[in-house]
Formats: structure tokens, C-alpha cells, sequence
């Protein structure tokens, strides 16, 4: 039985409409601008750095557990959605959900999440926020804006069995972080990943911001030039 789907709109005075649809094989964003009479799709942030950023790791990754990979992949989609749940309830509630109500293999790292939420007490601004760049053309959904340390912090968080945070994380919260502002949102001063591993470790990582912009705004212009020349070509064809 396939899952519903969700779908999500935000009025953004000064852009227009946003609105998010996600299903089991796709998510889209859609901008209807103030005054316009048909909405345009956005390409959102992580497609854009799919398309544009080298994974080796990924490829051994591939190599390594062959057949298994996408079997792998489906149940670390389903741990991730399972972590951003019980972090948005907390945020949003003040729920703590409980972690027999979670597949047993991702209790370790709901005890994570708990324990960096426990130690670090962010203060909740946004949760679970659309946001896009009309000019830029790209849209996201971020996972958290709260004060923490009393520092106004765009959080991320990531879940694989080592806890590690790879680059293109920081990257993507900055994609995040410029299409926040252009929507108006509150003033993020510091971007922060926080690494979550299979044993309830806790890594959070704050991200080099000026770099990281410079990182986006190259991998913005590639995605672009890749985009004229596939239809270019197309249109050679």
C-alpha cells in the first residue's frame, strides 16, 4: 500500500505562492509570483547539488553492496523521515515521541537526536519551512531554525550508521540559508549539521558560511550550464 502524499503551500509576501508535493517517487516545488497567472516548477536544493556534486564515496558505496543498494537506500530514506519526525514533534510540541513506537533498528539513532536536543536545549523559530529563490530559480524545505547557545542556527540533521557529516551537507543548509532570506525569514547567523550514528552518537558540526556560499553559488551556475546544454542538445536532436 502506497504511502499518501503530502503536500504543503506557504504564502510569501513579495514572492507568491510556494507549494511543496511529495510522493513515494518524486518531490516537486511549485512558485506561482505575485501577480502571475501560471505557477512555474522550482528545482529544489538537494536536486540541484544531486546533479552537480562528485560522490566517490558513493560510488564505493554502490560497489560495495551491489544488488543490496537499493534496498539500503529505501530503509535509510524511511530512518531519516523517522529522525525529522521525532524532531519536528519536539519542536512543534513539545512531544517526546516514544522510541517503541519507531522500527527497533532506529532507536539508536532517535536516542541521538534526543540526546542533542537534550544537551544543547535549541529554542524553536522555524520547523519543517518552505522556502525558494524566485531569481535563482530554487526552492527547499529546511529542517530547523532555532536559537541555540542563544545563536539564531539553521540545523540539519543527518543519519548514517558512522555519524558522519560530509561536505555537501553544509552546502545544501546554505542553499537553505539564501533562499530563507530572500523570503524574509529570520536571520540565520550560524548553519549547523549534526551528525547521528547507529549507536546514539551525536556530532554536530557548524559550517564555514562565506566559503559555503561561494560552493553554492558555483554549484548554482553549473546546474544551470548543464541544464542549457541538455537542451541544446535536445534540440539538435
Amino acid at each position: 500500500m502506497s504511502a499518501a502524499a503530502i503536500e504543503l503551500s506557504r504564502e510569501i509576501p513579495g514572492v507568491g505562492t510556494l507549494s511543496f508535493r511529495e510522493t513515494e517517487k518524486r518531490r516537486d516545488y511549485w512558485l506561482l509570483a505575485e501577480g502571475a497567472q501560471r505557477r512555474v516548477r522550482l528545482p529544489s536544493v538537494t536536486s540541484v547539488l544531486r546533479e552537480t556534486w562528485a560522490k566517490p564515496h558513493l560510488l564505493h558505496w554502490y560497489a560495495e553492496h551491489g544488488r543490496q543498494a537499493p534496498v539500503l537506500l529505501e530503509q535509510a530514506s524511511a530512518r531519516g523521515k523517522d529522525v525529522h519526525r521525532f524532531v519536528e514533534t519536539f519542536m512543534s510540541t513539545g512531544e517526546i515521541l516514544p522510541f517503541e513506537s519507531f522500527p527497533a533498528q532506529h532507536r539508536g539513532y532517535l536516542q541521538g537526536i534526543a540526546r542533542f536536543l537534550w544537551e544543547r536545549d535549541p529554542k524553536p523559530i522555524e520547523t519543517e519551512l518552505l522556502v525558494c529563490h524566485p531569481e535563482l530559480n530554487y526552492a527547499g524545505r529546511l529542517d530547523l531554525i532555532a536559537a541555540v547557545d542563544d545563536v539564531v542556527t539553521l540545523l540539519d540533521f543527518k543519519s548514517n550508521p558512522s555519524g558522519r557529516v560530509y561536505h555537501e551537507a553544509h552546502v545544501q543548509c546554505i542553499g537553505y540559508t539564501i533562499a530563507n532570506d530572500r523570503c524574509t525569514g529570520p536571520a540565520v547567523e550560524r548553519t549547523m549539521i549534526v551528525g547521528i550514528s547507529e549507536t546514539g552518537g551525536c556530532f554536530p558540526v557548524a559550517g564555514e558560511m562565506d566559503v559555503t556560499r561561494k560552493v553554492w553559488a558555483s554549484a548554482l551556475d553549473y546546474y544551470r550550464t548543464l541544464k542549457r546544454l541538455e537542451r541544446a542538445l535536445n534540440g539538435a536532436g
